[in-house]
């Protein structure tokens, strides 16, 4: 249903997924997340391995890339069919991670996207509450952000599935950062999902159905704001190539311009109803 939704303005799930034709070809995604089945099929060869910040650590995780990657570029699950994946390992085999790893994560994309410039885009489905952390690592952690995103790399992030105010997460709450809350199958907000003027875009989140680590071929339904910020990770992978000037900014216009405006019901306060929207009528798969 999730890839119906967001290339059509009105809720139509039965319809075919339409997207341009080019399908993100030449652009690299890097999920900085738990690690990645680079192996699996529906990649088709695309998804390679970046850095891990954890040596000996499996490079599945517990599956989390693996599903976040296959929604933006998988062959069957994937928004963007044809974009290179890369794989940034900064949470352990428990999904959790530190600040130092995040940090690393972080200084790595920004070092090896230089040779990608403008064709470049980061997802992170995955955030940390600001409230009890300290604050010498909230600072490092956004100035890493800020770092990456001033060298010209778009980054997508999760909203948060606290169901609370977005803007005291990270890095959904950094004002760099093109943040996404979820909605479900009806149009209606993600009872989960973290909200508020920090929230950039809606994109489908609940039973999402992608790529899994069990084998090369297996397949997971997961439900988060994890799973809706790849969607504009997709499409942000099918827009970059047609901007003339692919900054950040421009990019995070375009996704915002092309929007479904209005479509999502019990949109908790604040929060900017726009549903992603991919911005294309061209081929049927």
């Amino acid at each position: 249903w999730n890839l119906a939704r967001i290339s059509e303005h009105k809720r139509a799930l039965t319809k075919p997924y339409i997207y341009d034709t080019t399908a993100g070809s030449g652009t690299y995604v890097y999920v900085i997340d738990d690690g990645m089945n680079v192996n699996h099929k529906d990649f088709g060869g695309r998804a390679k391995w970046g850095w891990s910040a954890y040596k000996g650590a499996s490079p599945l995780g517990e599956g989390h890339g693996t599903h976040v990657a296959g929604i933006i570029g998988s062959k069957t699950y994937g928004v963007a069919k044809k974009t290179n994946l890369i794989a940034v390992q900064v949470l352990n085999d428990e999904g959790t991670g530190s600040i130092s790893s995040l940090l690393a994560g972080l200084q790595w994309v920004t070092t090896h996207a230089k040779s990608h410039k403008g064709k470049a885009i980061i997802n992170m489905s995955l955030g940390m509450e600001v409230a009890g952390t300290a604050s010498s690592a909230i600072k490092a952690f956004n100035a890493a952000i800020s770092a990456v995103v001033d060298s010209g790399v778009p980054l997508i992030a999760a909203a948060g599935n606290w169901g609370d105010d977005s803007c005291g997460i990270l890095p959904a709450g950094n004002p760099d950062v093109y943040t996404v809350a979820a909605s479900d199958k009806n149009d209606k907000f993600a009872y989960y999902s973290s909200w508020g003027k920090c929230v950039s875009i809606i994109a489908p989140g609940t039973d999402i159905k992608s790529t899994f680590i069990d084998s090369n071929t297996s397949t997971e339904v997961l439900s988060g704001t994890s799973m809706a910020s790849p969607h504009v990770a997709g499409v942000a992978a099918l827009l970059i190539n047609k901007l003339d000037n692919p900054t950040p900014a421009n990019l995070y216009k375009e996704l915002t311009k092309l929007a479904t405006k209005n479509a999502i019901t019990s949109v908790v306060k604040n929060t900017p109803n726009v549903l992603l929207f991919n911005g294309q009528t061209l081929t049927t798969n």
